[in-house]
C-alpha cells in the first residue's frame, strides 16, 4: 500500500530544495558563480541557515524509506532492474546529452578551456560531461 505521507514528505522536501537553491542564487554573501545580493538587507538568506543543515539528511531519509517500501514489494533484481531503468539510464543520458554544458560553463569560468588546448575534443567532451555532473549527483547517488 502507498504511504502517502512519504509522498507528503518527499513534495514539500523537493520545493525546500528549489526554494534553498533559487534564495542561494541571491544570497547576501557574493560568491563566484551566483548572481549576488539585490538589496543591502536580505532577510530570506535565514531561510538558507535554517533549512541547509537537515534537508539533505531529510532526502536521503525519504529516499531510504522509499526503497525500503518498495524491496518489500519487489524482489532485488526486480528493484535493481527497476531503479537502472528509472534513475541510472535517464541520468546518465542526461549527463551526455545535458549537462557537458554545464561542464563547458565551469571549465570556462575556471579558465580550464585555455589550459586544455592541447586535449582532444572527445576526451573534453568526456571532462565536459563528467564536470557537469552537479545537479544529476542525488540520482546518481540513488
Amino acid at each position: 500500500m502507498r504511504k502517502l505521507y512519504i509522498d507528503n514528505i518527499r513534495w514539500i522536501t523537493v520545493v525546500l530544495v528549489v526554494l534553498y537553491h533559487v534564495i542561494y542564487m541571491f544570497n547576501g554573501i557574493e560568491t563566484f558563480g551566483v548572481i549576488g545580493p539585490f538589496s543591502d538587507v536580505q532577510y530570506q538568506d535565514a531561510f538558507q541557515y535554517i533549512v541547509y543543515p537537515w534537508f539533505m539528511l531529510l532526502l536521503f531519509a525519504v529516499s531510504g524509506m522509499s526503497a525500503r517500501y518498495e524491496l518489500v514489494r519487489r524482489s532485488e533484481k526486480e528493484f535493481i532492474k527497476k531503479r537502472t531503468g528509472k534513475l541510472l539510464v535517464p541520468s546518465t543520458l542526461g549527463l551526455l546529452v545535458f549537462w557537458w554544458i554545464l561542464g563547458y560553463y565551469n571549465l570556462l569560468i575556471g579558465g580550464g578551456l585555455e589550459q586544455m588546448a592541447a586535449v582532444p575534443k572527445p576526451v573534453l567532451f568526456i571532462i565536459m560531461a563528467v564536470s557537469g555532473i552537479g545537479p544529476l549527483w542525488y540520482i546518481q547517488m540513488l
